[in-house]
């Protein structure tokens, strides 16, 4: 038998050998295509896990929400902004006058039940059946709040009287006042699980209306 032959021989043995490209090469790292479905090699992916979905599918959009009081009729501290980020877990509060200058810039963080507070209080609550205003907020300086949903695209907002909100937003209403209070007073646990460097703010104490 001539080399050549032989090396055909061989080569055409060590071919027969060889894994059927139908199997797929497991010694991949994170690669799993052999079960039905699998596609670990798409980055988040778990479908090879039982009832696991498509890691990598962002989750739902949580809404954002801003919630503000003023008095029109103010030197010092006349206005605070608290937002809420549910999906980052993170409330800010900002304490400013109306010649842009800022009194208190200070962070949070959600605990468990603040975030089902927030949650059940949003749910109850859909901004397109809301009015853009209630009543006669800060007339005669009597203070006025507003809250405003990012609603990803759009922003919807509602104002109302200081300490009078409309029946559908008297729950979150109070669920806001509560968190801003723990951080104005570093009294916080139950709403906010820290507020990190906290010191209280002079004279504060829960938030009026």
């Amino acid at each position: 038998m001539s080399r050549t032959h032989l090396f055909l021989l061989l080569l055409g043995l060590a071919a027969g050998c060889a894994p059927s490209l139908h199997l797929d090469d497991d010694d991949t790292v994170g690669d799993d295509d052999d079960t039905v479905g699998d596609d670990d090699d798409t980055v988040g992916d778990d479908d090879d896990t039982v009832g696991d979905d498509d890691d990598d599918t962002p989750p739902p959009f949580r809404d954002g929400i801003l919630y503000s009081g003023w008095f029109g009729e103010c030197w010092g501290e006349c206005r605070t902004d608290l937002g809420v980020s549910p999906d980052e877990g993170l409330v800010t509060l900002v304490t400013s006058g109306w010649e842009n200058e800022t009194y208190l810039d200070r962070e949070g963080w959600l605990s468990g039940n603040g975030v089902l507070a927030l949650d059940a209080a949003m749910g109850g609550v859909d901004p397109s059946d809301l009015d853009p205003v209630y009543g006669c907020p800060d007339c005669n300086d009597g203070g006025a709040r507003q809250i405003t949903w990012d609603l990803g695209p759009v922003a919807v907002s509602t104002q109302y009287e200081w300490g009078d909100p409309p029946p559908a937003l008297e729950e979150l209403d109070d669920v806001l006042r509560s968190m801003q209070d723990e951080l104005e007073t570093c009294n916080f646990g139950w709403f906010l699980s820290s507020v990190p460097d906290c010191e209280p703010v002079p004279g504060g104490g829960p938030t009026d209306g």
